[in-house]
């Protein structure tokens, strides 16, 4: 990371040594999260065995198809607002039969929980699908509730 970076001089939660640091050479920054954190470089052969397929980076969150970091996506397949079941960008539910994943290749057909071909959405389509639920504008929040029942 530069040193005129901004975020060079700011603590950032590592998940590598379970604490708050400033950015180093060994713990930079991740770049594909939308959460700023730190954790060791990965290896550049990564990959993760998940019913009957091997996936690659760029890992992407199932729901809503943005690229996650990796531990995120080995611990729950879906970026932070989607494993929550709150996401305001979610494309897709869990229900629905379809996710989105980057690049993967056949393992085990014969896996006891393997996922079809058919189910896998490439990415770059997310835009085609609406997002489930969109954030409201903090002055709809509020909004007055009408009183049922009175007659005016």
């Amino acid at each position: 990371m530069h040193p005129a970076d901004p975020r060079a001089d700011k603590d950032y939660w590592c998940s590598t040594c379970k604490g708050k640091h400033k950015p180093t050479a060994e713990h930079p920054i991740c770049a594909s999260s939308d959460f700023p954190h730190l954790h060791a470089k990965f290896p550049t052969d990564l990959y993760i065995d998940f019913k009957g397929w091997r996936f690659r980076p760029p890992f992407h969150c199932m729901y809503c198809a943005i690229e996650v970091c990796p531990h995120q996506w080995a611990f729950s397949r879906s970026c932070g607002g989607c494993d929550v079941s709150h996401s305001h960008t979610a494309r897709l539910s869990i229900f629905d039969g379809r996710i989105f994943s980057g690049p993967r290749e056949l393992l085990d057909p014969k896996d006891s929980h393997f996922l079809t071909e058919e189910r896998f959405l490439d990415p770059k389509d997310a835009e085609k699908f609406p997002v489930r639920n969109k954030p409201v504008p903090l002055a709809e929040q509020f909004l007055p509730m009408p009183l049922l029942g009175l007659k005016e």
